[in-house]
């Protein structure tokens, strides 16, 4: 039982370490992309008001309809609109209004209900981890529409261009191998298609030789029918 708190403990401090350095990565990215003041200790309360969320709704609405009208995007974009209050106080109703925006945005948006978070969780700072989780999924999105992410995400991004690289030459060294293989075998026909011939050829000889001898042992046997019988007419002569 020891052991099993101990390992649970690590693994706690270890989901708390990750959530941190998470949370400090997207607080620079935050203030970078909305000239937010933020970090890691003011997270909650740099966001809790929801107005910085609905900014940044915004700009990957923007992006992403100038990604579409470029044509670097085929897929249409739905055109949203939403209204919020900038400077709602903390725990207000506006603030839980303007959060409320957000999260209506999301879906509409098509984020998955899997990295959403409820509106107490911002405002009433109830949980960070999924607003983490929600902002982390905003930032893949906005990345597909050229906007500038965090390093996390540049990461996960650049592992995923490796690992395609990856299957790409080994379909490629398995197509050379495919290559190789038909190449060897076509000589390996062209041997069978002789063998095949030469035993054709062998049995082709060996019948004539059998047709031949038939016919000599017949020639044979008509020579010395013949003789005998003109043996036997000269005796009845002498007789």
């Amino acid at each position: 039982m020891r052991r099993n708190s101990h390992s649970d403990s690590q693994g706690l401090q270890l989901q708390a370490a990750i959530s941190a350095r998470t949370a400090e990565d997207l607080a620079d990215w935050l203030q970078r992309i909305l000239d937010l003041t933020i970090t890691t200790e003011t997270f909650m309360e740099a966001l809790d008001n929801g107005a910085a969320l609905c900014r940044l709704a915004h700009l990957i609405q923007l992006k992403a309809e100038a990604a579409y009208k470029e044509g670097k995007y085929t897929e249409p974009i739905p055109r949203l609109k939403f209204r919020y209050r900038e400077s709602a106080k903390s725990g207000t109703w506006f603030a839980r209004d303007n959060a409320a925006t957000f999260l209506r945005w999301c879906r509409d948006f098509g984020i998955n209900e899997g990295c959403m978070f409820e509106s107490e969780d911002l405002v009433c700072h109830r949980q960070e981890k999924p607003v983490v989780v929600c902002l982390l999924e905003l930032a893949r999105i906005g990345y597909k529409f050229g906007l500038e992410s965090p390093s996390i995400i540049k990461i996960e991004k650049e592992i995923e261009r490796e690992e395609s690289e990856l299957a790409s030459q080994i379909n490629d060294e398995e197509i050379r191998n495919l290559s190789d293989l038909a190449n060897l075998s076509l000589p390996m026909e062209s041997v069978a298609t002789q063998v095949s011939r030469t035993a054709s050829l062998d049995t082709n000889v060996e019948e004539a030789s059998q047709n031949e001898a038939s016919q000599i042992d017949a020639s044979e046997n008509e020579a010395s029918s013949r003789k005998a019988t003109a043996d036997g007419e000269e005796a009845d002569d002498e007789g």
